[in-house]
């Protein structure tokens, strides 16, 4: 019989050659040139807006402000094409009554400046390129006049929206021609009467009874949700679609004095925000009260169209937290509108009476959407400025606070917003149990189906394998598995990694011999819901817990442990000795499980406590127990009478000059910001880490006696008496994390300049960049740092109109300024850690370190994180930078940084305060043994602010570490680092980068080639031995 295989080697490569040729000829197609499969989905004028049409009395005006489309990028270069489309649509069913144009403002300068007047500016577009994120300011938006009736603008078209432009365009000639009147649901007691009566002033106002509901009616633009009174999964997935369809949501937590509810605290972190366990009191004169008052230098309404204009009273407030990777999971930016003072702090309530947490509070904050397309969220931590004898006090500016928020929260623009239906895949129908469990089944079982049909079909070849030899291996790894399982409630494990990740760490030893020779026992109770009740990615997590716990546990006689799994609402039974450090605390956890979103109340809590001591660590997220070995070693050396580790925390706050408050703020009426606060998250994650943190005024500073280390975040001229008592405690052997910023970035966009995106450096001034650094051969020269391999951060960019007034708008900004910053080889070994995360930093400094003068003091100096090869030097004089001055330089015009430090670790005896002698400081009396001390040197310090901690929290794992590697044993120290964590990796060579590339690129076709080859001379010699054979 005559074989036809050979063939098929042929039809392969006619395959191949055929979907190269296709892809070349789309390549060659203009980008305008489409099929449309929908039947000319955008040319057909949809009903809507041909009603809209016939409306329309005088003269339709569609000005297109737009990006040529060779210039956009690939994901938005439909977007012209489709604005297009839509003008022939409206001038052939408008006639002559419509004129539509089109401006090019990157090209012409006069479209640019008629853009400025207008308030239009180009959006900010994300996209990967060079291996890392950049991006690029594209034109698309919209303005639409209606004659007479008035004008609006579409600020962004975005390729989203395409199906649904027709539409979009019909929302605004509806919203031009009647003005529409926004929809209020109000979830609230009876008792608020002048709020309805104030909102029923402005908009349509009806009841809803969403604590019984859990619904929100389609029509609804805004709900107001005052003292909720349950917080089930229904309610949080009602919110969460709400959101997601545009509405916006505005909730006020119960006065905690007047009553008590569970719902606010439980609602919120599903949000990504959290309520405070203790009401806000604030202390005057010797006395302490429960109405905090938030004046205008601590209120921020800056991101909304109005303020307030006065001050604001809560009474019985919860303080509100943020949860930056919650937030940063939602898309959603933290902004406090209204604060308490310096003076204020929260209070458990019931005995004993015990201060939580002192400083500036936050009593109002607002949830900004980075998809302008979703709603925004404002949470109130109490009630009281709502109701009637509040919004009544002309002492107040309550009722001012409900016409901002109003104005902002149901705008017209988003209501217009919220009537355009999106484009979104339909969501798929609710499997039954039983449907999901045969969905499940087929996925684990196709695979191996497969498989094992290859696995037969081969042992049927002359050539192939046996069937029980094939069965050999599956057989194999099944009966290692059953192994394991049964191996594993026995207490046996198998860990394969190459850093015995998930065996216990050998500091957990040493802390018991420690026990034993101090013959102290130490109680260890874990409280911990039943599985059934627990979220199910923290089931995992806790089941990891309560094995390194009884692992603890069994290293000595001293340590004994006891769990306790109870059941919803019952409480555990707890000596005095756990008491002590408070009950268990009924923790708020949410999960999303087979497309439902549930909120739970558990238990995760591990107390450690002994005679002279107790201390109670939470585990509410994976995260925390990611550190519970960093966590739960910290708490058994304090609880054996180890020395306590004492970190002083000393932070700068952000000053406006007079001019700016005056210019910016006070011309117009409004206070200008002063935030007590910007490293208060910064702060937290010490707390959170088991160190004892101080709070050090920078002004006066006073450390304690105990004092282990100091950190220094941001600070500001005069830090004359802040160096001192860093100096001091440097001398005497002890350690110090400063993070100092010489310019800041401040992003603008200049009326003049065409809202074109610039940059302004602030001077800081941290003054020890000046003073008793550079006496130890670490300076900070003053010039600018830009790298090729940038970053992005989201940044408030000030907006200058024409009528003088100047707005700050949170954008997502890229440059060659941002710099990503990568650890160095020694850095691991310096701080103790196998991975450590990259660091985006927005203007930093370049250290330039003496290596001379660091000898002559007796120092070492390791670099922890540097730039890329690829950085240059920038000259700044003063004034804005251009864009023009961003881009880089050829080799010859530039002066090249290779791998510039912005972080330095130094170790060594330092000089006493009088090294300085611009300080005049008085002469230290020095012991005859010189202390060795250790200080790490961050020349930025914009990237522990409580913003960028939000958004990312590397920087944060970088200072807990550091302080952890300079304090506590290595072996304790290294626990920090076995939490999963992103490595930052050095930057490629552009050599090396080429080179992955051309493999990706030419890598699977030569193997596809080779492989068919292979055949092909396989097939050949098989013919070539049938021949013989026949012969």
């Amino acid at each position: 019989m005559k074989r036809t295989g050979g063939s098929r080697p042929a039809l392969f490569l006619a395959a191949v050659l055929a979907l190269l040729a296709a892809s070349v000829i789309a390549s060659l197609v203009p980008a305008r040139v489409g099929l449309d499969l929908g039947g000319e989905r955008h040319r057909a004028l949809d009903p809507r807006l041909e009603r809209a049409l016939a409306n329309v009395e005088g003269e339709l005006v569609l000005a297109w402000f737009g990006t040529e489309a060779s210039d956009l990028p690939a994901g938005w270069r439909d977007v012209p094409a489709a604005v297009d489309e839509l003008m022939h649509v409206v001038a052939a069913a408008v006639g002559s009554r419509a004129r539509c144009v089109r401006f090019v403002p990157v090209t012409d300068e006069q479209a640019a400046r008629y853009a400025a007047r207008l308030g239009v500016r180009p959006h900010t577009v994300r996209m990967v390129r060079d291996d890392g994120w950049t991006e690029t300011q594209v034109w698309s938006a919209l303005r639409i006049v209606d004659g007479a009736r008035g004008a609006a603008i579409v600020p962004v078209v975005t390729p989203e929206l395409l199906p649904r432009l027709q539409e979009l365009l019909a929302a605004e000639l509806e919203a031009l021609r009647a003005p529409i009147r926004p929809r209020i649901a109000v979830a609230a007691p009876e008792s608020f009467f002048a709020l309805r009566a104030q909102l029923g002033e402005r908009c349509a106002v009806f009841e809803l009874d969403f604590d019984t509901t859990a619904a929100i009616p389609e029509d609804a633009d805004l709900l107001l949700w005052i003292e909720p009174r349950a917080a089930t999964s229904a309610h949080a997935l009602a919110l969460e679609r709400f959101l997601a369809r545009g509405g916006s949501v505005w909730i006020a937590g119960p006065e905690r004095g007047v009553e008590s509810s569970n719902a606010f605290g439980a609602l919120l972190p599903h949000f990504g925000l959290a309520a405070s366990a203790g009401v806000v009191f604030v202390e005057r004169g010797g006395a302490v009260a429960a109405r905090v008052a938030s004046i205008g230098e601590h209120q921020d309404f800056r991101a909304l169209a109005a303020e307030p204009g006065g001050t604001l009273f809560f009474r019985g407030a919860s303080a509100l937290e943020p949860d930056a990777a919650r937030l940063a999971e939602l898309g959603y930016a933290f902004r406090a509108l209204a604060c308490s003072g310096a003076s204020s702090f929260t209070e458990e309530r019931g005995p004993p009476a015990k201060r939580a947490r002192a400083g500036a509070q936050v009593l109002c904050a607002l949830l900004e959407p980075a998809d302008p397309w979703r709603g925004a969220l404002c949470v109130c931590g109490s009630s009281s400025p709502l109701r009637d004898d509040e919004l009544a006090d002309p002492r107040a500016a309550h009722a001012g606070l409900v016409d901002a928020l109003f104005a902002e929260l149901a705008s017209t623009a988003r209501v217009v917003r919220r009537s355009v239906s999106r484009t979104a895949p339909p969501a798929p129908p609710e499997l039954a149990p039983g449907a999901r469990l045969l969905a499940r089944l087929l996925v684990a079982l196709l695979p191996a189906s497969a498989a094992a049909f290859l696995a037969l079909r081969a042992a049927r070849r002359p050539h192939g394998a046996r069937p029980m030899a094939l069965l050999l291996a599956p057989a194999a790894c099944a009966a290692l598995a059953v192994l394991m399982l049964r191996s594993v409630p026995n207490g046996a494990a198998l860990d394969l990694t190459r850093e015995r990740e998930h065996a216990l760490p050998a500091v957990f030893e040493r802390i018991a011999r420690g026990a034993e020779e101090r013959s102290t026992t130490v109680h260890l109770t874990a409280v911990v819901s039943a599985d059934a009740e627990l979220p199910p990615e923290l089931r995992g997590a806790l089941r990891g817990v309560l094995e390194r716990a009884t692992a603890t546990a069994a290293l000595t006689r001293h340590f004994e442990l006891r769990v306790h799994r109870p059941a919803a609402d019952a409480e555990p039974p707890l000596d005095a000795l756990e008491l002590a450090a408070g009950a268990p605390p009924r923790l708020c956890a949410t999960s999303t499980l087979d497309e439902r979103t549930e909120v739970r109340r558990i238990r995760a809590s591990v107390y450690v406590a002994s005679a002279a001591r107790a201390e109670r660590i939470d585990l509410a997220t994976p995260r925390d127990a990611d550190a519970f070995d960093a966590r739960l070693a910290a708490a058994l050396e304090r609880t054996l009478g180890r020395p306590r580790r004492v970190v002083a925390f000393a932070a700068g706050e952000e000053r406006l000059s007079p001019a700016e408050a005056r210019l910016e703020f006070e011309r117009h009426g409004r206070f200008a910001p002063r935030p007590g606060a910007r490293f208060e998250l910064a702060r937290e994650a010490l707390v959170r880490h088991g160190f004892e943190v101080v709070d050090v005024d920078p002004e006066r500073p006073v450390l304690p006696p105990d004092c282990a280390a100091l950190v220094v975040l941001g600070p500001r001229r005069d830090a004359r008496a802040l160096g001192i008592e860093l100096a001091r405690l440097l001398e005497r052997g002890g350690a110090a994390f400063v993070a100092l910023q010489p310019l800041r970035l401040r992003p603008v966009r200049r009326r003049e300049h065409s809202n074109a995106l610039a940059f302004w450096p602030e001077p800081q001034f941290p003054d020890l960049d000046e003073h008793w650094l550079p006496r130890l051969g670490v300076a900070f020269p003053r010039t600018l740092v830009a790298d090729a391999r940038s970053g992005s951060l989201a940044l408030d960019v000030k907006h200058e109109h024409a009528d003088g007034r100047a707005t700050l708008v949170r954008e997502r900004v890229a440059s060659p300024v941002i710099v990503r910053a990568a650890p160095t080889e020694a850095a691991y070994d310096a701080l103790a850690a196998r991975a450590l995360p990259e660091l985006v930093l927005a203007l930093p400094a370049r250290i330039e370190l003496d290596r001379v003068e660091l000898a002559r003091r007796g120092l070492s100096a390791t670099p922890l994180y540097a730039s890329s090869p690829n950085a240059w030097e920038l000259d700044w004089n003063g004034g804005d930078l251009e864009p023009a001055a961003l881009e880089p330089l050829g080799p010859g015009e530039r002066r090249a940084l290779d791998r510039a430090p912005f972080a330095v670790l130094l170790r060594g005896a330092f000089p006493a305060p009088d090294a300085e002698p611009a300080w005049k400081a008085e002469p230290s009396a020095r012991t005859t043994v010189a202390s060795a001390g250790r200080l790490v040197v961050a020349a930025s310090s914009e990237c522990f602010a409580n913003d960028a901690l939000a958004e990312d929290a590397a920087a944060e794992r970088v200072l807990v570490q550091s302080l952890a590697a300079m304090l506590l044993p290595r072996d304790q120290a290294e626990l920090g680092a076995r939490r999963p964590t992103p490595a930052g990796l050095e930057p490629l060579t552009t050599g090396t980068r080429n080179g992955s590339r051309l493999a990706l690129a030419f890598g699977v076709p030569l193997a596809v080639l080779l492989l068919a080859l292979l055949h092909f001379a396989r097939r050949r010699s098989e013919r070539a031995h049938f021949t013989k054979a026949a012969s």
